[in-house]
């Protein structure tokens, strides 16, 4: 699993491979903030840190107490237009990517008004979607299987989003590890999927 890097009309944006099959490509990092609008617009990477982690992590539920916490990392700390420094790290696992944000804090809140993270497939998948009415309906709707240049636009989708293609590669779109920050649902608007 590779994670490239780019940038596209002054925002970062990235692609992912797996086992030499481009699933994503030029989707966008996007994460805007009442103090400083959005983070990434405009930003220069000032560095970008590599580290690899073999271990476990303790487990809350279930029948084991600890899973394997298998991954490859990337950091890139980016200058925004202020001069702030913010990272995104980028973790490759044997079978995932995940991402995140990390914006340093001051001690004053931190007002996330948008994250316009995006995410544009390949091809076109089969989707397994479910849609929703807003964004306080519940997570219990009936699963929806499209091609995923049929899905709905501008029409909320919940996570986790699944996309099969024909020959068997798979992605699962979701989000964990949230705390004080609202939960995700997907919007499809011009050929991507925006968080």
């Amino acid at each position: 699993m590779e994670v490239e890097w780019a940038k596209l009309d002054g925002s970062p944006a990235w692609s992912l491979e797996f086992e030499g099959k481009r699933l994503l490509s030029d989707s966008r990092l996007s994460l805007t903030t009442s103090g400083d609008g959005d983070l990434l617009n405009g930003a220069s990477v000032v560095s970008k840190e590599n580290r690899r982690r073999r271990g476990r992590v303790a487990v809350l539920f279930g029948k084991a107490s600890t899973a394997k916490d298998d991954f490859n990392e990337q950091r890139f700390s980016f200058k925004g237009k202020s001069g702030a420094l913010y990272t995104v790290a980028f973790r490759c696992y044997d079978d995932a990517v995940a991402f995140r944000y990390e914006v340093p804090g001051s001690g004053a809140p931190i007002v996330v008004t948008d994250e316009a993270s995006s995410f544009r497939l390949e091809g076109d998948p089969m989707a397994h979607v479910q849609y929703l009415a807003h964004h306080r309906t519940s997570h219990e709707h009936n699963v929806s299987s499209t091609k995923y240049g049929a899905l709905r636009e501008n029409t909320l989708i919940d996570t986790p989003a699944t996309f099969v293609w024909q020959d068997g590669a798979a992605v699962a779109i979701t989000e964990a590890a949230l705390r004080r920050y609202a939960g995700m649902s997907l919007v499809r608007e011009g050929g991507a999927l925006v968080s």
